[in-house]
């Protein structure tokens, strides 16, 4: 059988997309056939170059291709377009694959038991700011029709296969970073849920993160960020008639200890404004 398709986006990235496919695990893609799919979202730097140069001289099939304008959920897209296989891998430009993640994917996927997974993120540096990991170790699987909390998996480490595009559809185009709602990929997930597939956390499936943000202003900002994308997926999937996603979110929001010494009403405040961004976008038809 061969092996998935990985799907990396980047824009205005390109040293740090140079780190990512030079940390390709090569002999494991080779061994096990995967292809590899690069999505420029419509940048402006070196970022196309860098991708052609790197199909050019790979030893795997390498497709590149450029979305017309910004926007994760739409470059996700494209990239499973062009895709030919089963499972579908999606990392990010600042990630690096573990040696073994082809092996672990083979190894632990159950099509059976689930159609979708994540799996660990965990620092590349130790030194940077403890955001966007996810450093859980234990498997569990994700019932279908249940209510998936964001961040329970991140498009820095996903696997759907491709019966939940067929059936539920891909990435909201207009969602994603590059707009103003970075949701898209738990989005996707959620509604694949509520739509009878059944999702697995699997720890063995581990990706690095690189993201180089040291504690400051630009950590803080990011999990603003964060805070009005989990409201607008709470929002997104109540508009969409899933209404326990408001009422379990919120209940979240208002029970659980935020950490990293943010305010609890803050949080709140911020996903009620991504809940508002949304519906404004869906006002103006912008979504």
């Amino acid at each position: 059988m061969k092996g998935p398709s990985v799907i990396i986006c980047s824009r205005n990235r390109a040293n740090q997309l140079a780190e990512c496919l030079a940390k390709i695990p090569t002999d494991s893609f080779e061994a096990y056939d995967v292809e590899l799919i690069l999505v420029n979202s419509a940048s402006s730097d070196e970022t196309a170059e860098m991708m052609a140069d790197h199909a050019a001289k790979a030893s795997y099939p390498v497709k590149c291709l450029t979305a017309p304008k910004a926007g994760l959920g739409l470059a996700r897209n494209l990239g499973i377009e062009a895709a030919t296989r089963e499972l579908l891998v999606f990392t990010d430009d600042d990630c690096y694959l573990s040696d073994d993640y082809i092996v672990q994917l083979r190894q632990h996927f159950d099509k059976e038991r689930y159609q979708f997974c994540g799996g660990r993120i965990l620092l590349w540096d130790e030194t940077d700011a403890m955001v966007s990991v996810n450093y859980h170790n234990e498997f569990f699987l994700i019932p279908a029709g249940s209510f998936l909390a964001a961040g329970t998996i991140q498009g820095a480490n996903l696997v759907i296969h491709r019966d939940i595009i067929t059936k539920v559809g891909g990435f909201n185009p207009q969602l994603g970073a590059g707009t103003q709602l970075r949701c898209e990929d738990i989005e996707l997930l959620g509604r694949a849920g509520m739509n009878g597939f059944t999702g697995a956390y699997l720890p063995q499936l581990v990706v690095y993160h690189h993201h180089q943000r040291k504690l400051g202003p630009k950590v803080e900002q990011l999990r603003q960020e964060n805070d009005i994308a989990r409201g607008a997926y709470y929002a997104c999937m109540s508009d969409q008639g899933f209404l326990n996603y408001w009422f379990e979110g919120m209940k979240q929001s208002l029970t659980t200890n935020p950490g990293f010494e943010q305010n609890q009403y803050q949080v709140l405040v911020n996903e009620l404004r991504g809940a508002q961004i949304y519906f404004e976008m869906k006002a103006k038809g912008e979504i």
